[in-house]
């Protein structure tokens, strides 16, 4: 069955009342839906501001959010937080054992469990409470609430702009009470509180675990022996299957005083009974106090996992809007690139008529220092050596005195090498001129030019005689820089 979220007329004017000054510093808004019977209280700061219960009964979701809608109106209140205590026939507690595992082991079990359960059913939201075992096995009590029931619960609120941060069993303020009831005890004591048109009981050591929990569906207002019956049976089991001797019962809740005779009654009279004539709202206080993040919060894990799958689509979207960013601002610096490498093209080709103007002339002038070029190495390079000049001179210095050159020939042959021929003539006598000639010739293979004469050179011939002068003629060949 679902529940239609769309807002009443009532609502409707409700919220446009309230919208300015919704805030987590309005308070926050505690509910008390206990089998057929809504009750609601408002606080600010841990203090009550306003209380309210439903006049009719209240089993649907349809009737509940025409009550919530009630509730708003008439309490005023403007905040968005909510919690509820939660006692409803959906809403289920079962008993299980575990092996003597870890914490972690322990946990992984009653997952195993509850899936194995989920599979034959649907989908739960589901905690688990430690509880007391005679047995080596652990015991956990699990509150078990089907998801397509809080799911339409939350719709509801949703609808309303409250936000349900917690679902708590009504065992857990019975258990805060019982630890200030019994405050210091260590022995088992028994609580039965009402819960609507039911009679919630519970034993445990107070401050401790429980032992075990069970509802009745009767109330002392309306047949106060069932519930008599119920609360003696309680003590009887406590005893066979914990081994413990309940002496102490506490009966909570309007009319408690009317109920008590019938229990003694059933009890026996060694039982020692007393009462509280609480009002739900006293449970609803109790819950006030208690953290989100209480280990019973029905929703805690719930929430936290909606908040983080939250964060998550928040940042993947972040992360989609920077790229979605980085990729347009790409786009841009990419579209602005070609722009600016479009106008740098475009002067380019403004300019090639320049540019070409400027090549020829670079052309021209590259061509004239080329030609340039070439004419200084062709001098350069193709000028003979001043060997003529220098070997001359060296041969004046080292030509005798009494000796007269008459012929000089020195060239440079196709192979590269410089060969010369010397003739001269020498006043002397035949032997005279011998050694002289021989003297030059040994002057000039030591000298700078390395001369080397050949074989066939006339170190002195050709006799003549000019006026009474003997004169010896002599011819040396030879080439020069040669070892």
């Amino acid at each position: 069955m679902k529940t239609e979220t769309s807002e009443s007329p009532a609502v409707s004017a409700l919220l446009a009342r309230n919208r300015p000054s919704r805030g987590r510093k309005a308070g926050v808004l505690g509910l008390a839906w206990l089998h057929g019977r809504l009750h609601a209280t408002a606080f600010r700061r841990h203090q009550i501001v306003a209380s309210w219960s439903s006049p009719t009964a209240v089993r649907s979701l349809e009737q509940f959010a025409d009550a919530l809608d009630d509730l708003l109106r008439e309490t005023g209140y403007s905040g968005t937080e909510a919690f509820l205590v939660l006692a409803h026939e959906a809403f289920l507690h079962q008993l299980e054992t575990v092996p003597a595992f870890s914490d972690r082991a322990a946990r992984t079990y009653l997952r195993s469990r509850v899936e194995r359960l989920e599979r034959e059913q649907e989908p739960m939201l589901w905690v688990a409470q430690r509880a007391l075992t005679v047995r080596k096995e652990h015991a956990h009590l699990l509150h078990l609430l089907p998801g397509s029931f809080y799911y339409e619960l939350n719709e509801i609120f949703i609808a309303r702009r409250l936000e349900l941060a917690r679902i708590l069993p009504l065992l857990v303020p019975m258990q805060l009470e019982l630890a200030a009831l019994e405050s210091g005890e260590k022995t088992p004591v028994l609580l039965a509180a009402e819960a609507g048109e039911a009679t919630a009981v519970m034993a445990g050591i107070p401050g401790g675990d429980v032992m075990f929990s069970r509802t009745t569906l009767a109330s002392w207002a309306d047949d106060p022996g069932r519930v008599a019956v119920e609360i003696n049976r309680s003590l009887l089991y406590a005893k066979q299957q914990f081994g413990a001797n309940v002496e102490r019962a506490w009966l909570a809740g309007p009319g408690a005083d009317k109920a008590r005779g019938e229990v003694e009654t059933r009890c026996g009279s060694d039982k020692r009974i007393d009462t509280r004539a609480f009002h739900p709202e006293h449970w609803l206080q109790l819950v006030d106090r208690l953290s989100p993040s209480h280990p019973i919060n029905l929703v805690a894990v719930h929430l936290r996992k909606r908040r983080r799958n939250r964060w998550i689509r928040t940042a993947a979207m972040a992360a989609c809007w920077l790229v979605c960013a980085w990729v347009g601002l790409s786009s841009w610096n990419a579209r602005e690139s070609w722009a600016a490498e479009r106008e740098a093209l475009e002067r380019l080709d403004s300019g090639d008529g320049d540019l070409m103007e400027e090549r020829e002339r670079l052309l021209e002038r590259n061509a004239a220092v080329a030609r340039d070029r070439e004419t200084i190495d062709r001098i350069v390079n193709d000028r003979l050596p001043p060997v003529p000049g220098r070997f001359l001179a060296n041969l004046a210095q080292a030509f005798p005195r009494e000796a007269r050159l008459l012929d000089f020939n020195l060239r440079l042959d196709e192979n590269g090498v410089w060969l010369v021929r010397i003739e001269g003539e020498i006043e002397a006598d035949e032997e005279t001129a011998r050694i002289v000639a021989a003297s030059l010739g040994r002057q000039l293979a030591r000298g700078a030019f390395r001369v080397r004469l050949h074989e066939n050179a006339r170190p002195a011939s050709a006799l003549s005689i000019e006026a009474g002068v003997v004169k010896q003629r002599f011819s040396l060949e030879g080439g020069l820089f040669e070892n």
